[in-house]
């Protein structure tokens, strides 16, 4: 599987075909409800408490209800009944070049709105205002109600179909690959202003953005180190390492204050890191804060290289997967939830002064509910 935009892991088509697969999952932009698509359809769960919302494998056509296939990405926008699906080349009604606007009422539901692209779709992004599609290399920008294009933007070679939305009403931002290797492109939607971002000097790997769009996350192939820009003026803030090693990272999350962020990567671990000031004494005097690790040969930053004066992360968790989505819990203050392509769904909490990590609920994604 594939790493898809930020809040989604999206599967390959060619992957195995025995049994019924999970071939994408996401959560919404608040993190309340997590979306699958299946190769019969998809599934609504919501998460506090962990339970099937709803779930849908047909669809009406002409007056009779026909399966609605396999779906390799599905966006759910808030809590609400309206989604953007896309299947893959085995799906006839919902193909892997049109997004499709549903609405899942309860008569059986319906395509409200449909965009269809030169290529295939690698991800689909919703707002209240705005429908984001990315493909190979561009980004589409289209206003939601009348599925008008706004804005294009052409982009590096981009098959994770990598590119983060802020959901904000007040902030309407889109951060995506830029044309240049390891280049991010910020679109700063409500002031008409773009921004380019040098991050790295390899290709991008991962991005996200902070729940306000005041900050931006990245990571490259090399995996090693995660950088965090101010969006409004492009600056470097802070710079993170995940380890030593290459890996490939596959999710980036912040917390709903911008405070922490956590990452995954194939490495099956999970990291989070604090985004306070960086000194050990204001992070410790912080309440519910914890500092991130630093080596103790920190103190002759600028005489030895950089790695000696990293912060590493403040906790680490070994999961089920090299797979996963990982985000912060809006309702537990200190609480990360992780899903993986295991089919698995995993409530952490970790201790705001040890960095220690308990497990405090786990539950499986039934995929085989279309049996």
């Amino acid at each position: 599987m594939n790493s898809g935009a930020a809040g989604g892991v999206v599967a390959d088509d060619d992957a195995s075909t025995n049994g019924p697969r999970l071939l994408c999952l996401g959560l919404n932009q608040d993190q309340t409800c997590l979306a699958c698509g299946t190769d019969f359809g998809f599934i609504v769960y919501d998460i506090e408490p962990f339970q099937q919302r709803c779930f849908r494998k047909d669809v009406p056509v002409q007056g009779q209800l026909v399966p609605m296939g396999p779906l390799r990405i599905v966006t759910m926008l808030f809590r609400s009944n309206i989604f953007a699906l896309v299947g893959t080349a085995a799906n006839q009604s919902f193909p892997p070049n049109k997004v499709a606007i549903w609405d899942d009422m309860e008569s059986g539901g319906k395509t409200i709105g449909v965009v269809t692209c030169s290529s295939e779709v690698k991800s689909v992004l919703l707002r209240r205002d705005k429908v984001v599609v990315v493909l190979q290399d561009h980004v589409f920008v289209y206003n939601f109600m009348d599925l008008k294009l706004v804005l294009q933007i052409d982009t590096a070679p981009n098959p994770r179909g990598l590119c983060c939305l802020c959901a904000s009403a007040k902030n309407p931002i889109v951060a995506c690959p830029g044309a240049s290797k390891g280049e991010v492109r910020i679109e700063l939607l409500s002031q008409r202003k773009t921004a380019l971002v040098a991050a790295h000097d390899t290709q991008l790997a991962a991005l996200a953005l902070a729940h306000d769009g005041s900050k931006l996350a990245t990571a490259s192939q090399k995996g090693t180190i995660v950088r965090i820009f101010d969006c409004a003026t492009a600056l470097p803030l802070r710079e993170l390492r995940r380890g030593s090693t290459s890996a490939s990272l596959y999710c980036l999350s912040f917390n709903s204050m911008g405070s922490r962020i956590c990452c995954s990567s194939d490495t099956s671990t999970i990291h989070i890191f604090s985004l306070d000031d960086g000194s050990e004494a204001s992070a410790s005097a912080a309440s519910g804060t914890v500092a991130n690790t630093t080596s103790k040969m920190g103190l002759l930053k600028g005489l030895l290289p950089r790695y000696f004066s990293s912060e590493w992360s403040f906790a680490q968790w070994k999961c089920d997967s090299p797979e996963a989505l990982v985000a912060f819990s809006p309702v537990g203050q200190n609480c990360i939830y992780v899903l993986s392509t295991a089919c698995s769904f995993s409530k952490l909490s970790f201790d705001a002064s040890s960095g220690v990590i308990t497990v405090v609920s786990s539950f499986r994604i039934a995929v085989d509910r279309g049996e």
